[in-house]
């Protein structure tokens, strides 16, 4: 069948409109299957292909170590929706102050200076002098300027966040109230078992195992093995100790002194009891456990 040329350009332009709707078709049914968009303004927590709204009161946002974050905001392409994750320790036992008596300027000056950067952070984001910044990307989400996602870079192991000066959430919750529920209860029985084993004339501070030693210190280290961040505990802190992966903690402990360890890696938890030895070799946590 012979066509006229425009019958062959007519031919032609309805071949293309049929290309380019299907291609239209196309990105809408790949649009509608991808991550889902949130309607308001907020900051909505990602995971498992569900946006969550972050509430006002922090034991209301509890999530998965993997989650992530989507934020919405009116004219968002101009401002820094998100710069600053924080990880919120548990909160520090008070310190002995002295007696509050005026013991000069250089004693006075001592005690109130710390680390500058760390105060100026609690000030500035209204967190704890020894919160933890968690490192983090952004990249944008739904095709859309006033949306950005928000990746932290580590999957974040159990306890209390905050995004900027804010919204707080947990990860975990109820395994982290466990967690410090055991070592409430466990302090609690050795308070009583100290409490009872008191005799005249023998020295309290014997019948603590954990701080019967020579009184002479030895460099003492824990090694993160792992590309987590984990949380180790000695001796039933309630202040766990936050070492990012691939890195190391040092303090120092008594020679002949005996203590516990516990370490949350992930969503497991390892324990070690140890003795110090005069020359200590770090402890090694790796995904199996204290080595």
């Amino acid at each position: 069948m012979n066509l006229t040329q425009s019958e062959r350009r007519m031919k032609k332009v309805v071949g293309t409109f049929v290309f380019f709707f299907a291609l239209a078709v196309g990105c809408v049914t790949i649009f509608a299957q991808g991550d889902p968009l949130p309607e308001y303004y907020g900051i909505y927590a990602l995971q498992n292909g569900k946006l969550t709204e972050l509430f006002a009161k922090a034991d209301l946002n509890d999530f998965a170590p993997t989650v992530k974050f989507v934020v919405f905001a009116k004219g968002l392409e101009l401002l820094v929706p998100i710069d600053k994750i924080f990880f919120i320790p548990q909160p520090e036992k008070p310190k002995e102050t002295g007696d509050g008596r005026f013991k000069g300027w250089d004693d006075f000056f001592r005690q109130t200076q710390g680390n500058t950067d760390s105060q100026l952070r609690s000030i500035s984001y209204h967190v704890p002098t020894n919160a933890v910044e968690i490192p983090f990307q952004v990249g944008p989400y739904g095709n859309n300027k006033e949306m950005v996602r928000v990746v932290p870079r580590i999957e974040l192991p159990p306890g209390l966040y905050q995004l900027n000066a804010g919204a707080r959430f947990w990860i975990r919750k109820a395994e982290v109230e466990s967690y410090y529920a055991q070592n409430t209860k466990a302090s609690s029985a050795r308070g009583n078992l100290s409490a009872t084993a008191k005799q005249p004339g023998i020295d309290d501070v014997s019948k603590d195992p954990v701080r019967s030693g020579s009184h002479v210190f030895t460099k003492f280290g824990v090694a993160n093995d792992t590309l987590r961040t984990i949380q180790v505990s000695l001796d039933g802190s309630d202040t766990p100790i936050v070492i990012q992966g691939a890195r190391r903690y040092q303090d120092k402990l008594e020679i002949g002194s005996k203590h516990l360890v516990k370490v949350i890696v992930g969503g497991k938890t390892f324990q070690l009891e140890f003795t110090v030895s005069r020359v200590m070799r770090d402890l090694h946590v790796t995904e199996r456990g204290i080595e």
